[in-house]
């Protein structure tokens, strides 16, 4: 399974979840922007990025890919 087959994944049970309790979801078209999701909580609207985590089993810990492979401009 490749990097962004994980983030994907990753992502999308972030959506899960947020619907679970009840939160609004925005997804932004495309994926030039800094943040994958924004929640909207009780009214206030947070931008987040989602990073995946997978298990190392030889080391014994998570390892989380988080390299910024894309420069933003505003």
């Amino acid at each position: 399974m490749d990097t962004k087959l994980k983030g994907d994944i990753a992502e999308q049970a972030v959506v899960l979840t947020a619907l679970e309790k009840g939160w609004g979801v925005l997804q932004p078209v495309g994926d030039r922007l800094p943040y994958d999701l924004v929640l909207d909580i009780a009214g206030r609207l947070l931008r987040i990025q989602v990073k995946a985590a997978w298990w190392d089993e030889k080391k014994e810990n998570y390892v989380v890919d988080n390299r910024r492979t894309r420069n933003y401009q505003s």
